[in-house]
């Protein structure tokens, strides 16, 4: 798909931004690194420009640092730490960080925010309102207002600067994920204010490292880490996934310099300044809307985005349908001509969902901030694994994803405590059903009915759909014996009619954990 704006007349490249950017100091870098998360505003060649910005910045003195560790935690680092090296082992725009130990044995991170950051920072905002709007009328924003995205990035800044919030996620987060195939570092709160935070010490290489290294074609540097990069893309997806559909609580700003590779190609989050909880409603609904796009149906991919999508002034619609259809028509077409993407560039699959919210945002529709962090965190990891070499990655990983969570909803309805809720839920359906027919034939009478035909699917789609089918059947069938046998209880029926009913009810929950023993 060709992008939104012609580079060629744009009076900002994007290497000339990304410069621009890196010159003018270590906040617009950590800007231009939000701006690098967004590619629903910016062409595609300007995100990947801006990935490429590194947070390394001129360390400040131990003197600062000790003094800032004095104020806020009242004692010495000496009386702090059983060790902590005065030399920093990272240094970005908002804060540096030190490697320490504590009393207990732990070895500890201990960021310090840089001075003078909350300060500067109204100012900085101030200068990037003009280099947007410079950017706007350049013709790099096309169909967004400079506006818009610097209020965004404003309310992001300002979160990244208070520690006592991102302890805050953070604790969250590590209590949330305890267990989980990804890490996520543990808090000490005992050592942590405003400006200190200290957390569990994750060793590990920065992903900003790794494709560095994959840019400049040197592979055997990442093998002599002892990682697999492709393993790696697969497992970031897995982890970003889990955290969004599974836990609805995610990282908001997964840039290369926030994710490590740890040993055996695990993956492990660093600076929780921006961390989302998405609504359960939401979560299922997009859900929903992202297994549609993995069935290429645009009308529930349509449906699924009005859901969520709040109307703004001079809506348009019937113009966002027509583009939603169209879109969905050329990306079936070309992933029907070809199965395969372009090392290095964002997967097909990938490149759809940003035409869509690029769609949605040209008539004038927009997300809440937490489903628009969903689809930040996403399309940033989708980035990341096609620079690692894996430009598949959220089409094969989602697919497989999706296909279980789908199995896991299913037999979570169907136990025994869920019986009575389902039972409401199918009476409810069915007192709304004279309303969803008139939807119907108000779409057919208006040739707004598309009926989806689909001949891409594979022998193993096929089959998983029909397990899938059965299995929604065994699950019904099971969610009515539940509540026969409910209601045989309460009316005191014989023991020929209990047994009999639970029998069935045993059989139909054996055939569904068949069923969905034979999806895993």
């Amino acid at each position: 798909m060709k992008e939104a704006v012609d580079l060629r007349r744009a009076l900002i490249s994007p290497k000339r931004f990304a410069r621009m950017l890196a010159r003018r100091g270590a906040l617009y870098v950590k800007a231009g690194q939000f701006l690098a998360t967004r590619p629903d505003l910016l062409p595609q060649a300007y995100c990947d420009e801006l990935l490429k910005l590194t947070d390394q910045v001129e360390p400040f003195t131990w003197r600062e640092a000790r003094q800032i560790l004095v104020e806020d935690l009242g004692e010495e680092p000496e009386q702090l730490f059983a060790r902590i090296n005065t030399r920093p082992i990272a240094s970005a725009s908002l804060s540096q960080v030190y490697l320490a130990r504590t009393f207990d044995g732990d070895e500890v991170a201990v960021k310090i925010r840089r001075p003078g950051v909350e300060t500067a920072l109204p100012d900085q905002l101030r200068d990037a309102r003009w280099l947007l709007r410079l950017l706007e009328l350049s013709g790099g924003l096309p169909g967004v207002r400079g506006e818009d995205v610097h209020r965004e990035m404003s309310a992001w800044l300002v979160e990244e600067v208070d520690f006592r919030r991102e302890l805050a996620k953070l604790t969250q987060m590590n209590a949330a994920y305890a267990g989980a195939r990804f890490r996520v570092p543990k808090p000490y709160p005992d050592l942590s204010s405003q400006r200190v935070l200290v957390t569990e010490y994750l060793r590990g290489v920065p992903f900003s490292e790794l494709l560095r290294l994959a840019r400049r074609g040197d592979s055997a540097r990442i093998e002599k880490f002892g990682f697999n990069p492709q393993v790696l893309a697969r497992n970031l997806i897995e982890a970003v996934l889990e955290q969004i559909f599974r836990r609805r609580l995610f990282h908001g700003d997964p840039h290369p310099g926030n994710i490590l590779a740890l040993e055996g190609d695990a993956i492990g989050f660093v600076d929780f300044g921006l961390v989302h909880v998405l609504d359960r409603t939401v979560q299922q609904k997009q859900s929903e809307y992202i297994e549609a796009i993995y069935r290429a149906d645009p009308e529930r991919i349509y449906r699924g985005l009005l859901d969520v999508m709040e109307v703004g002034d001079g809506t348009d619609l019937e113009t966002f349908r027509a583009e939603v259809f169209e879109a969905t028509r050329i990306w079936m077409r070309d992933a029907a001509l070809s199965d395969s993407a372009v090392e290095g560039e964002r997967s097909p699959i990938a490149q759809y969902m940003v035409e869509v919210l690029r769609a949605a945002r040209r008539n004038r529709l927009y997300l809440p901030p937490s489903a628009l962090g969903m689809y930040r965190s996403l399309l940033t990891a989708d980035s990341v694994a096609g620079a690692l070499g894996d430009s598949r990655a959220l089409s094969r990983v989602g697919r497989a994803f999706f296909r279980r969570l789908r199995v896991e909803q299913i037999v979570d309805q169907v136990m025994p405590d869920k019986a009575e809720a389902w039972a409401v839920e199918l009476w409810t359906g069915l007192m709304s059903a004279p309303e969803s027919l008139g939807r119907l034939l108000s779409d057919l009478a208006d040739d707004r009915f598309v009926f989806q035909v689909r001949t891409a699917d594979s022998a193993e789609d096929r089959r998983d759909a029909n397990l899938r089918v059965k299995l929604a059947g065994t699950a019904i069938l099971s969610v009515g014996l539940a509540v026969l046998l409910v209601g045989a209880l309460l009316r005191g029926a014989g023991p020929w009619i209990l047994g009999g009913l639970g029998a069935a009810l045993a059989g139909a929950y054996l055939g569904v954990a068949v069923l969905w023993r034979r999806l895993k």
